[in-house]
Formats: C-alpha cells, structure tokens, sequence
C-alpha cells in the first residue's frame, strides 16, 4: 500500500513538473529597455559635432512601450545648459530590428532599424526624417548608461 501511494505522488509530482507552462519567455527584456547616451550622429552620409549640451543627452526607453526623452540645449544667455524633459513618447518593436519610435512634440515620428552590439550595451538607429521638401538620412550611434 505505501510504494502504492508512494508510486502515486511520483507520478503525480511528474505530471505536474512536466505540465507546467514556460513563462521565460514573457519575462524577456527587449534590449532596447533602458537609458541609452548619443555618441553619435551622422546625417546624410557627414559626422556631425555633437555640442557641449547634447553630451547630456539621455532617451530612456521604459519597458511598457514609453519613452522618456532628455535633451539639453544652451540657455538664453548660451552659458548654461538647461534640460528639457518629453515623457510623451512611445516605442514598439514592427519586426526584429525595426522599432517605431514616437516623440510626440509633434514632428518626430520614425521607423529606425536598429542594430545592437557588444551584449546589447550599443544601437545602432538609422532612420529617415522628412522636413517638407527635404528628407535627412540619420544614423545615431547610443551607448546604454543603465
């Protein structure tokens, strides 16, 4: 009768080990989640000088598809740099190196494809920019700071 129930609750632990469900993959982190740095930008094909504010610049891509985007620019006097905060913004990913992102200040809406490199710690964005008439092709070059 014991190696009956023992044999019973072997089983049953079996069944049960076996018969749950793999959630890892619902708590996988795309690698576009964090705070990344601009290191650098070229546009239509030219390097350009990133000033002594936007070395500040900082966009944080939070997990839920939002985007905190932190620019800096010279105050009225040119001394200072002085922080401008958009938290409207907002990401999702089309396809597996494309990402629509959205900083809704009104005129920035793109789809970049993106590469990342060493662990994930380094994107790639190259994306176009329409301005009327004129478009601007873009490769911004980040670093994740955390």
């Amino acid at each position: 009768m014991i190696k009956k129930v023992n044999a019973t609750y072997f089983f049953l632990s079996l069944m049960i080990f076996f018969s749950c469900s793999n959630d890892d993959d619902e708590n996988v982190i795309d690698p576009i989640v964090g705070e990344w740095k601009l290191n650098e930008r070229i546009e239509n094909g030219s390097t350009l000088t990133i000033s002594n504010c936007e070395v500040n610049d900082r966009i944080e891509f939070l997990n839920e598809g939002t985007i905190i985007d932190r620019f800096f620019e010279p105050d009225t006097n040119g001394n200072q740099c002085r922080e401008i905060i958009d938290d409207s913004g907002s990401w999702e990913k089309t396809s597996e190196s494309e990402y629509r992102i959205i900083i809704d200040d009104g005129d920035v809406n793109y789809v970049a494809t993106v590469v990342f490199s060493q662990n994930n710690t380094v994107q790639v964005q190259e994306y176009t920019l329409n301005d009327g008439s004129e478009s601007f092709t873009l490769i911004d070059t980040y670093e994740k700071t955390k």
